[in-house]
């Protein structure tokens, strides 16, 4: 049987493994648990965090401090950068295949959008390492949320020599050429759509 511990412990315990990559025997010793409830005490609170929050639309704070961010850079419109990165794991049992990323080990994928700061804006991860970043991006709520103007609130197209220039994101060639995304690597067609 394992010990009760306060939600506010479970809580300190589950940000602390997040937000730090240190070693299980040091939140034990920290908290006065053991592993077991540790391991249990995290999966209560991500449990939680999700049935509470995965559904909730997140948006930009200040839309306009963001695009006057990236302008200061150069980046006229800019909402955000989007890439995606490849979390190491241990691979789960007879599971191995789809966690093994075109990097040469097993992972995770996290999509995620930063603003000027490179603060997150957005994220979406979960995805075994085998998937590609076009695959998530599209299977995200991120086009659904840019093109129902909920990312990014109040930011109003530019004008600029005749030419309209619609709030976008920045990102590697691996996206997809939408109205909104947009890459520095691109061929002469590809710039002439963005």
């Amino acid at each position: 049987m394992h010990q009760t511990i306060p939600m506010e412990a479970q809580v300190a315990i589950t940000l602390l493994k997040l937000a730090i990559s240190t070693n299980l025997q040091y939140i034990i010793d920290l908290f006065g648990v053991g592993k077991a409830t540790l391991g249990e005490a995290r999966l209560e609170v991500c449990d939680t965090l999700q049935d509470m929050l995965g559904h909730t639309l997140l948006q930009v704070a200040n839309s306009l401090e963001v695009v006057v961010g990236f302008r200061a850079i150069d980046f006229l419109q800019c909402i955000g950068a989007l890439d995606g990165i490849y979390l190491s794991i241990t691979c789960p049992p007879c599971m191995d295949h789809p966690y093994y990323s075109q990097q040469g080990f097993h992972s995770i994928m996290l999509q995620a959008v930063v603003d000027h700061w490179v603060a997150f804006t957005n994220i979406c991860s979960g995805w075994t390492g085998s998937a590609n970043n076009t695959q998530i991006f599209q299977n995200s709520a991120l086009p659904a949320l840019i093109e129902s103007s909920h990312f990014v609130p109040g930011i109003l197209d530019l004008q600029l020599s005749n030419k309209t220039i619609l709030p976008l994101l920045i990102g590697d060639p691996s996206y997809l050429l939408l109205p909104w995304p947009y890459s520095s690597q691109l061929n002469p067609q590809q710039a002439q759509f963005n």
